[in-house]
């Protein structure tokens, strides 16, 4: 963006206090879902174009992504290192179709959206902002909505915004990187080698692979091996029944000295084992009868049990064994079942056994969380760093490839703070999604949200609930074994409790925190604690940056470390606060505060310590502009000053307190300047409602006040006849507030001015015009733009009117300007009534005889009639200013005698006037509805009928242009 006054831009930035979403950007409508309007403005470039590259990114994005993007509210360049940093986006050095380029250097940078990559060449669909450059309104590369252009790779200096993951390395890419081998990727990694590598595998034999698996055997090499035996290579192997060995083709039938006594070993299967049961099923081939089967787990015996039971597959020889405490100990064991041989011959490890057991009963200790285990097997629960290494990471997962059966259930519970929270925020990742499990995250012992919904990436969750406990639950609904691993982790886990963010270190330890009131922190021992570990984190946002921070200790914390950051920059350790007193921290700024209570790895406490930081009060300073008045405060918070809308004409602004927790402090003070001569007059309404003995607040002329005021509420008109060049007012926020004080506000509107008998009535948040008088009677309407305190942008209007003691029937006046523009428009009024309209659109210099009905008002207004008006030197005249009675004949207006001023539609309010100076009150009752009247141009026959709907139309947005509701002004952001 180039900037069209610098002063302006400086204006703007300082002042902005929220950017609204553009729903539109050169003919490209913001209608893609993703869950967010775009937040970045449409430049103005010219000639009908508009565009900005931020739009276009932000938008594009929206649209492939359906993500909205968290705006930066920076400029483009800043973009590459702001993502970088996210953790949903990646920020990749080469070029990839549906990507956002970042360029990262000059003044604003640049952001286009990637269609295509050739080479070094990369293809772009973007959008630019030129407004405020020197060639402006034609510069040759203005761009309106989107245009597709190309690049060398190296003008993306930032790189390339992809989504986190989006780009990976396959199979093919030429390298043997992710966790790619030989069997899994030959392109990359080559193909597989075995005969040579030392071992027998992989289908080698003798015959296949000699240096693996060594020469094959042959008979009579005095080697028994290979396929031979005593019956066909009795050389090698010798003869078979009686050399005491059971060889080929013996058996106890027909070698008993070598086979020993015929019996066959018992057979059965392990089927089952889980925390519940170990069961299945035995019996011995040489007996009907049953068997005895022993139970043992890691090598030591724990039980023995018959083998008479119910089974499917071998009715009668089942056996079971109700797992008892002894086993779940949560520790992982290899459970086998040992049949009896029935002769005592040839005890048998039956099929199925090497199955492993893990079941866990009773409670463990993690920090702040005390985790209960119930017959629990592959349900665990971890507290670990999140991400930003400061909170806790709440992570329930079941590990994948685990040999036993996943059962029980999981908790994990603890007390958190001493007063209650509102809600609970964290990032949910992942999810357990198959039935056979139930995650819940329960509040005091009441459920708030199941967790069971498997999600792809971390989302963002908020669970309203308020409480001082929380519990996470894991339930395995079945014994069943599951090879995926699955994961519900609760990231950047906070407690929200009256604007504050408290987070837990993943190793916090016997503390625990509390705020009774919004401007107060509170720090104890948990109950039984002898120490405390790790760290706690409280931390608050605000809406407007500020200056400062004052707090107050109750008392010396002692060995734990208190600190106070903004987030930013290094934190400031509060050892020097002296409990007791206001302690000003003034180097801290910025949007965040964030008090840190960290006891590291272990600090001792007497069982009733406790210690607060309480009566925390944030200052920011104010200097900027709600035209046409001038708004500043030093060391200031909680008061804004704003245009109240619908207030119909006239000057008008609101100095309020904000509803917020923090004590409102300070004086907020608006100004405005009338040009010169001064006014000798001001007239206006007053409204305040100041309760108790917080607030105080004042109107001033020249920055001298006039008038305090201090308990109350009140409504009335005012009028100060001090001569004036300016007029103010402000709020004061003494220290006298108490926390949540209730709301204040300073209210003048109809605000008019008079001078050498004109009043000037400006509507209530004009910019950019000002009014002169001439010599003779005559009024000047110029722009602002040439004035030290320039505005970039004109609108509103102004109306400069007199009333008279006589009634007159004819108006007579010159009217002369110099430019043409269709932006501008000129009014003349009777009785507050339009009789005369001119559009501006060509230079005029002419009189203006008009034949009335009878008036006792004429005013002249001049209006800006389009939005975003950016005037060049101006000016409109009307000069010899006369009227027509009948008694009288033609007189100067500035000579005729001056009546009182009335404005008709507004009531008296229904309270006597609170008179500055004693003048008379400006308000009266009004007298009803006027018809407009018919305007007559004398000296002819013709008389003009009246306006079409066309005009009126016109008028009525005059009006409603004239009066404005407060006009939020944002920087072009690029």
């Amino acid at each position: 963006m180039r900037i069209h006054a610098i002063i302006g831009l400086l204006i703007i930035v300082i002042w902005s206090p929220a950017v609204y979403a553009v729903g539109s950007c050169g003919g490209v409508s913001d209608d893609c879902q993703c869950g967010s309007n775009n937040p970045y403005p449409c430049c103005n470039n010219g000639n009908g174009k508009s565009s900005n590259c931020t739009w276009g990114a932000w938008h594009k994005a929206c649209c492939h992504w359906g993500v909205g993007m968290p705006a930066p509210w920076q400029h483009a360049k800043y973009w590459a290192g702001n993502y970088a940093s996210h953790p949903d986006y990646d920020v990749v050095s080469n070029p990839v179709e549906g990507s956002i380029g970042c360029k990262a250097d000059g003044y604003y940078g640049h952001v286009a959206w990637v269609t295509g990559v050739s080479g070094s060449t990369v293809y772009v669909n973007e959008q630019s902002c030129c407004e405020g450059s020197t060639c402006w309104p034609n510069c040759s590369w203005c761009i309106h909505g989107f245009a597709d252009s190309s690049y060398n790779k190296s003008y993306f200096t930032g790189g390339f915004i992809v989504k986190k993951g989006a780009v990976v390395n396959p199979c093919g890419d030429g390298s043997c990187n992710n966790g790619e081998n030989c069997d899994s990727c030959p392109q990359d990694c080559g193909q597989c080698e075995y005969c040579g590598d030392g071992k027998c595998n992989g289908g080698e034999n003798c015959d296949s692979c000699s240096k693996d698996c060594g020469q094959c055997e042959t008979c009579g090499n005095g080697n028994c091996g290979g396929n031979e035996n005593c019956d066909n290579c009795s050389k090698d192997c010798g003869q078979c029944c009686g050399n005491g060995k059971c060889d080929y083709g013996e058996s106890c039938s027909s070698c008993e000295s070598d086979c020993g006594i015929c019996n066959d070993p018992p057979i059965g299967e392990l089927q089952v084992v889980n925390c519940a049961v170990i069961a299945g099923w035995a019996r011995d081939p040489d007996t009907d009868q049953p068997i005895a089967v022993r139970i043992v787990a890691s090598g030591t015996e724990v039980a023995t049990v018959q083998a008479d039971g119910p089974n499917v597959d071998q009715p009668g020889h089942g056996f079971s064994y109700a797992v008892g405490h002894e086993l779940k100990d949560g520790q992982l064991l290899e459970i086998e079942a040992v049949a009896t041989d029935e002769k005592g011959l040839a005890d048998a490890v039956i099929a199925g056994s090497g199955k492993k057991l893990l079941c866990r009963n009773g409670l463990e200790q993690m920090g702040i969380w005390t985790i209960e285990y119930q017959d629990s097997a592959g349900l665990d629960v971890a507290m670990v760093p999140s991400s930003d290494q400061t909170l806790c990471k709440a992570r329930l997962f079941h590990d994948g490839g685990l040999p036993y059966p996943v059962s029980g259930v999981t908790l994990a519970r603890s007390a958190l703070m001493t007063t209650p929270f509102e809600k609970i925020s964290a990032a949910a990742c992942g999810g357990f999604a198959n039935p056979m499990y139930a995650a819940m995250l329960s509040v005091d012992g009441e459920g708030v949200a199941a967790l069971g919904e498997e999600m792809t990436s971390c989302t963002p969750v908020e669970f309203v609930a308020g409480g001082t406990d929380v519990e996470l639950r894991l339930q395995a609904l079945s014994m069943t074994e599951d090879p995926e691993g699955r994961q519900l982790a609760l990231d950047d886990l906070r407690l929200w409790s009256r604007g504050w963010q408290v987070g837990y270190g993943h190793d916090a330890a016997g503390m625990i925190v509390g705020n009774p009131r919004a401007d107060r922190v509170e720090y104890a021992l948990r109950p039984a604690a002898e120490g405390c570990v790790g760290q706690l984190t409280a931390s608050r946002n605000f809406a407007e940056p500020f200056t400062g921070v004052e707090l107050m200790l109750d008392q010396d914390p002692g060995p734990v470390q208190l600190t106070l950051s903004n987030a930013v920059d290094p934190p400031v350790a509060l050892s020097d606060c002296a409990p007791g007193v206001n302690c000003k921290l003034d180097q801290l700024q910025g949007n965040q505060l964030q008090l840190n209570f960290d006891c590291g790895e272990g600090v001792e406490l007497a069982p009733d310590w406790k210690t607060a930081v309480g009566s925390m009060r944030i200052f920011r300073n104010v200097d900027g502009l709600v035209p046409p008045w001038t708004i500043k405060g030093q060391r200031i918070w909680g008061l804004e000053a704003v245009v109240p809308p619908d207030v119909g004409p006239g000057l008008a602004l609101r100095i309020s307190s904000l509803p917020q927790d923090f004590i409102p402090t300070g004086t907020l003070k608006a100004h405005m300047s009338i040009t010169l001569p001064m006014a000798q007059e001001i007239r206006g309404m007053l409204s305040y409602e100041l309760p108790g003995q917080c607030y105080s607040a004042f109107m001033s002329v020249d920055d001298n006040p006039v008038q305090m005021f201090t308990t109350g509420v009140h409504l009335t008109d005012f009028v100060i006849d001090t001569p004036a060049a300016g007029f103010g007012m402000g709020l004061t926020a003494g220290y006298d507030c108490d926390t949540d004080p209730p709301e204040a506000h300073l209210e003048v509107t109809n605000v008019s001015y008079k001078r050498a008998g004109w009043w000037t009535t400006p509507s209530a948040g004009f910019a950019g015009i000002r009014d002169l008088r001439d010599e003779g009677c005559g009024i000047r309407f110029e722009n602002l733009k040439w004035w030290g305190n320039s505005q970039n942008v004109a609108y509103g209007s102004m109306v400069v009117h007199r009333f008279f003691e006589e009634g007159y029937t004819g108006l007579r006046y010159t009217l002369q300007h110099n430019f043409a523009s269709e932006a501008f428009l000129f009014q003349v009024l009777a009785e507050n009534q339009p009789v005369e309209t001119s559009p501006l659109t060509s230079p005029t210099e002419a009189t203006e005889e008009l034949s009335l009905d009878e008036f006792r008002h004429v005013g002249f207004r001049f209006a800006v009639v389009e939005d975003g008006v950016y005037p060049h030197k101006w000016e409109v005249s009307v000069s010899d200013i006369q009227l027509y009675s009948a008694d009288e004949g033609w007189v100067s207006a500035c000579a005729a005698a001056e009546g009182k001023p009335r404005l008709e539609g507004v009531e008296k309010p229904p309270v006597q006037p609170d008179v500055i100076t004693g003048a008379d009150a400006f308000w009266t009752p009004s007298d009803g509805v006027v018809e407009p009247a018919s305007p007559k141009k004398s000296g002819g026959c013709s008389t003009a009928g009246s306006a079409p709907a066309s005009l009126w139309l016109l008028l009525l947005l005059i009006f409603a242009l004239g009066f404005p509701v407060v006009r939020r002004i944002f920087p072009l952001t690029h």
